[in-house]
């Protein structure tokens, strides 16, 4: 069943239009803030919801397309990531996430201007998407894991250089919960607190996750 020209005409206005307007929200993600911005990562969010979406209802008229299924599948992992992204608060995430999201975009337009052309989707969809995908897949994975940022009172500009961003990634008020333990640390002993260690935790992930931004 071939793809309704119409509706994917239609498709491609509106997911190109959302798109072009994410391109500077992913790179305002780069500059310095005084204040996490929490809405960007919200708007992210919201708007590759809406590629999401319709790229969704229109593989349930085309199951087999792996063009449309690919892009249903990356957008909803990038707008997961980007409402816990707005959870998390943590400043020393926003380069990994603005860079993914780059790559996401990129490769999103690539499988929209090919979606007509079923060989060549396939192709898309197959090699730089199924990577990307992966790659998501991974990060998703690896952010659950990481503690929220707390929000407190007179806290410092993001951008003081003053200021270690990963540091005091846990609350306070869970210092007594046993932290998740990464491989490689021991359990913590009584010179080492919970709080201390779940914060060693963290800090593993994100090195790692900072660390892929160079794969």
């Amino acid at each position: 069943m071939s793809l309704d020209k119409e509706i994917i005409d239609e498709f491609k206005q509106e997911s190109g239009r959302l798109l072009k307007e994410l391109h500077p929200v992913v790179e305002k993600l780069e500059e310095p803030f005084d204040v996490f911005p929490s809405d960007l990562m919200e708007e992210y969010a919201l708007k590759i919801d809406g590629v999401m979406g319709v790229a969704k209802t229109i593989g349930m008229m085309h199951p087999t397309h792996l063009g449309l299924k690919r892009i249903g599948s990356i957008a909803e992992l990038c707008k997961k990531l980007g409402y816990k992204a707005a959870e998390l608060r943590n400043p020393i995430l926003l380069p990994i996430f603005a860079a993914f999201w780059a790559d996401t975009l990129e490769v999103i337009e690539n499988l929209i201007d090919v979606l007509e052309d079923d060989e060549e989707s396939t192709r898309v969809a197959k090699s730089f998407a199924t990577i990307l995908q992966g790659r998501l897949e991974w990060l998703s994975r690896k952010i659950v894991s990481i503690k929220k940022r707390p929000a407190m009172p007179g806290a410092v500009p993001l951008n003081n250089p003053s200021v270690n961003p990963s540091a005091e990634l846990v609350d306070a008020s869970e210092a007594t919960e046993k932290p998740a333990v990464a491989e490689g640390f021991a359990p913590p002993t009584d010179a080492q607190t919970h709080e201390q260690k779940a914060a060693e935790v963290n800090q593993l992930d994100i090195d790692e996750l900072m660390a892929s931004l160079n794969m």
